[in-house]
């Protein structure tokens, strides 16, 4: 990109150098001031430095010029993580989820099934089948499938395999089952997910789905209307929430109440190269996983633990998770 830059017009022929440090610094402010993405400049002063150690460029001048590495820092962002939903909020999305059929309670829904299924917006949207229930006495599971994820990566044999997600069921919500509700809701409005049918299609102004996935943006910003109300002025409204919300919500309270980090990474639907092969064979990796969220839920739902209080005060009545479950049990 800085050849290019430096030899505007050339067509076969784009030298890098010699680069000197005025040419360097001219053109990292033109990029700060053309609005291009921070980490431009970064890599390419971390270029020179590989180019240094690799072939001997004589670059020093440019890796230890203060104003140089002034103009990089300058343009560097701090983005910070999305805050996951609050306990209220998941409650109030439950509720939302099992009202009568409308666009709203079929949206509502789908963000508690990410929230449950710890899943990202878009992994949500690639459903083999509609999710099915397997449920006895008011307990149980929704279950699904995806044909397509993030964490597949590039390999043949990962990408082409299905992830399981699964939620525990009925939730937070005393009264009612947000899944049942949910699933009644997306026949009523005629939907059903699969291959080519988006799990959350977008809604039509006159009521009803397109054939279109929501896209994540609309989604944050009508995510951030039902729950905050999309106030100007609210923080939370404008910064802190989004889809990315619900993927870290439940995994954000296994890590406040304790939880280990390797049944964290599999709630998260992550493995390592230590742990895939006796997962291959475990078939049903998951299910650990949901016995500990389910055990989530019931100390919170007994009040011994708060995951929105400060650290001194989450725990009410108990130490910590295991006495807590003595203490529900």
């Amino acid at each position: 990109a800085f050849g290019r830059w430096r030899n505007v017009g050339a067509i076969s022929h784009i030298p890098v150098f010699p680069a000197t440090e005025e040419l360097v610094y001219k053109y990292f402010c033109q990029l700060r001031a053309g609005g291009a993405p921070a980490s431009r400049a970064a890599r390419c002063l971390q270029a020179f430095g590989f180019a240094k150690g690799t072939v001997g460029a004589d670059v020093s001048d440019i890796l230890e010029s203060a104003r140089v590495k002034g103009v990089c820092e300058q343009g560097e962002r701090f983005v910070a993580k999305k805050a996951p939903l609050s306990m209220q909020q998941v409650i109030q999305l439950e509720q939302m989820a099992m009202e009568g059929p409308s666009q709203q309670s079929v949206f509502a829904g789908y963000l508690c099934f990410l929230t449950h299924a710890r899943l990202r917006f878009t992994d949500g949207q690639y459903l083999m089948t509609e999710p099915v229930l397997d449920e006895t006495q008011n307990k149980g599971f929704l279950e699904a499938r995806l044909y397509h994820h993030k964490n597949a990566g590039r390999r043949s044999s990962v990408a082409k395999r299905l992830l399981p997600a699964a939620c525990v069921i009925p939730g937070l919500s005393v009264h009612g089952c947000w899944a049942e509700a949910w699933l009644t809701n997306r026949r009523a409005m005629g939907l059903k997910a699969g291959r080519g049918h988006p799990t959350m299609p977008a809604p039509l102004r006159e009521g009803g789905f397109t054939d279109l996935p929501l896209k994540s943006g609309e989604a944050s910003a009508w995510l951030r209307e039902l729950l905050v109300g999309g106030s100007e002025g609210d923080p939370q409204s404008e910064d802190r929430l989004a889809t990315h919300s619900c993927k870290s919500t439940i995994l954000s309270w296994m890590s406040k109440v304790g939880i280990d980090l390797p049944s964290r990474r599999l709630a998260g639907y992550h493995t390592d190269g230590n742990t895939k092969s006796a997962l291959e064979y475990s078939r049903d990796a998951q299910a650990p996983i949901l016995q500990l969220i389910s055990d989530l839920f019931r100390v919170m739902s007994h009040g011994l633990f708060h995951p929105d209080n400060s650290r001194s005060g989450r725990f009410v009545g108990c130490r910590d998770f295991q006495h807590a479950l003595s203490v529900a049990d």
